[in-house]
């Protein structure tokens, strides 16, 4: 990496130029431009967002700039944009996110502009070749990794989001991925290789090991094993196999894998790794579900399952705090003895389940045992969380608090003038524990106004405020259940002198936390 490559790194050297507007535009054209200022002709890039701004079937509409690198995106004219997310990938130069609303700020505080400009730098190319087990380049092999956003974003972005690269082998087992910042090149990566006839396969270490050699050739390789193979039968109490029911299985932390029993009450997962903590549950319509944990080794026995007709079912109705039921909250098994979080297909044999139009949803399939559910829907109902239910008669009735609603104005305290921008930060707190976890709320307040809150709050939280130039304040301890509360803030101003070598250098708490402060 060049010198300057550290230096336009370190600066962020993508920049931009926004003319904006003081209502909704209908329109925002697009220009990508080089280092040099020079259109990158037909850039790569694709866009979404709510309402969706394009009439394709998809979520995200893909497409490139013209040949002057300018593209204008049509907004929705019969609703107001609510977000706008346009992700530009051209080969050879950076990715770079330009958004508005959600993680970036509302649009009402950061309105979409008419004109936006992004300059990117030059990227680097990164690649290596895929085999199978016998040494055969492999095709249509999934490969994934994740980069930190950094600057590469109109409105930097926290440090746990990650830009993802995906992309395929080609028919000679060669993947590459052409917009790596030069930087990144010196950061450890974990590079997952999916295929659905082998193994999930992971290559951890520095990304620069996946650099090319001078004359553009890839050396780095990568060789799919066939994995472990799961079955087992499904029968009913009397031996006779169970056709179509739905069978789930984990054997990592989060993939979730489907499958039906055949005609003879037959399953079969394949290309599982070893794991500790792996299981398999089934569901079949009229039937007491079953969940089975174990671990996994290279030669694993059958796993089989033995149903019973359903016995007692599980009928949960949710309702307000003043006891009027509430359709459409959804439900999900938030633990089942030692596995958290299993498949929904367990609940219903498909989708996640909603209650109906009298605020219940009823388990016929329960399983003789006591089971702890998690109970959510918007921000205008609590969550319902860490519910344990056993089969019954009697039906459970659980009661969905208020959504925690905080609002407040955010002023100077000499003038009582509004405070034009801040940030607002939600800080959680859990019982015995001091530390307060801070998460910044972006887009949460402006023009001297402010509203956070959740419908995910369990526990007491604190609301802080901060500006350039005031100190920092924070508010007394909110409760979880507490619902609509008005606090305000007058901030005062706040300057300190540091001096060294015989300067006096003035700064803000404020800068110094944050120093990118939109």
């Amino acid at each position: 990496m060049t010198p300057f490559h550290f230096a336009a790194a370190a600066l962020s050297f993508a920049i931009f130029t926004a003319v904006a507007a003081a209502t909704q535009v209908p329109s925002l054209t697009l220009t990508i431009l080089d280092e040099a200022g020079s259109p990158i002709p037909h850039a790569k890039f694709s866009y979404s967002g709510d309402p969706k701004p394009h009439s394709e079937s998809g979520h995200r509409k893909y497409t490139e700039a013209d040949e002057n690198g300018r593209y204008v995106i049509e907004l929705n004219p019969d609703k107001p944009q609510k977000t706008l997310n346009v992700f530009i990938e051209p080969a050879g130069y950076d990715f770079y996110l330009v958004a508005w609303g959600e993680w970036s700020g509302t649009v009402e505080a950061d309105p979409i502009p008419a004109e936006f400009t992004v300059q990117l730098e030059k990227a680097t190319t990164v690649g290596g070749i895929v085999l199978d087990d016998t040494g055969k380049p492999l095709a249509d092999v999934a490969v994934e990794f994740g980069m930190s956003w950094g600057y590469r974003s109109r409105v930097k972005q926290p440090d746990y989001y990650a830009h993802a690269a995906r992309m395929k082998t080609d028919a000679s087992g060669i993947w590459k991925y052409e917009s790596a910042p030069f930087e990144q090149l010196g950061a450890n990566v974990s590079v997952d290789f999916k295929h659905p006839d082998f193994q999930d396969t992971r290559r951890s270490g520095l990304l620069s090991r996946f650099s090319p050699s001078a004359d553009g050739t890839f050396s780095q390789t990568v060789q799919l094993e066939q994995g472990i193979t799961v079955k087992g039968r499904v029968t009913d109490t009397d031996g006779n196999p169970i056709a179509g029911a739905v069978v789930v299985g984990r054997f990592t932390e989060y993939d979730n894998l489907r499958t039906e029993t055949d005609e003879n009450g037959e399953y079969t997962f394949k290309n599982w790794s070893e794991s500790r903590s792996a299981f398999v549950g089934v569901w079949k319509a009229g039937m007491m579900a079953i969940l089975k944990s174990f671990p996994v080794g290279k030669e694993p026995s059958p796993i089989d399952f033995r149903m019973k007709p359903a016995g007692k079912p599980v009928t949960i109705k949710i309702v307000n705090k003043a006891g009027r039921h509430i359709s459409g909250f959804y439900l999900a098994i938030e633990r089942w003895g030692d596995i958290r979080m299993p498949d929904d297909a367990l609940l219903t044999g498909g989708s996640r389940p909603r209650t109906d139009t009298t605020g219940r949803w009823t388990w016929v399939e329960a399983p003789d045992e006591p089971i702890v559910f998690d109970m959510f829907f918007n921000d205008r109902h609590m969550d319902v969380r860490n519910k344990t239910v056993v089969p019954r008669d009697e039906e459970y009735v659980f009661v969905s608090e208020d959504p925690l609603n905080i609002t407040g104005k955010v002023t100077d305290a000499e003038t009582g003038e509004a405070i034009q921008k801040f940030n607002v930060y939600f800080g959680r707190k859990y019982p015995n524990n001091p530390q307060i976890y801070w998460e910044i709320k972006r887009g949460a307040g402006a023009n001297g106004t402010y509203r956070v809150g959740g419908n995910d709050v369990r526990n007491d939280v604190v609301v802080k405020v901060e500006a350039e130039g005031y100190e920092s304040a924070a508010s007394r301890d909110i409760a979880f259940n507490e619902g609509s509360v008005a606090i305000d803030f007058a901030l005062k101003k706040w300057e300190r002198f540091l001096k060294r070598g015989g300067i006096a250098l003035a700064f803000s708490v404020e800068f110094l936390q944050n120093p990118f402060l939109a």
